[in-house]
């Protein structure tokens, strides 16, 4: 196991409210690809452990739900700070892609234009 593999786990080990995300946890990703995870928003969380704000947005076009992304170079790793008041339907439109394969074989333009409509659906069923 690399360092950045243990260095990985540790960070998952110290805020055990992570959640993985992204082309990792969809399984679009590939050889070069980063790590992405999310968690509930939770102000300066993540700061002490170097990451680095890199997009922060109240009301982003792209996805609401993301109030900060946090960027770790050294692991190449995003957090996306998700609003409390999305997280539960962002939680529940990964689980349905999840349990359905829904974006595996897609391409990586293709799944996020499966995961916003998904959310978008997600969110008008639990709000």
């Amino acid at each position: 196991m690399n360092t950045n593999t243990v260095e990985l786990i540790q960070l998952v080990r110290d805020f055990p409210g992570l959640v993985l995300t992204g082309s990792r946890f969809f399984g679009t990703d590939g050889p070069n690809s980063d790590w992405d995870f999310m968690i509930q928003e939770s102000e300066d969380l993540l700061l002490p452990v170097g990451f680095s704000e890199v997009y922060q947005s109240h009301y982003s076009l792209s996805d609401p739900s993301v109030a900060q992304v946090f960027y770790s170079n050294h692991l190449n790793c995003h957090i996306q700070m998700i609003r409390e008041d999305w997280w539960e339907a962002k939680l529940e439109a990964q689980r349905i892609l999840w349990n359905n394969d829904s974006l595996l074989g897609l391409s990586k333009e293709q799944a996020k234009r499966v995961w916003s409509s998904m959310l978008q659906a997600t969110i008008k069923y639990t709000y």
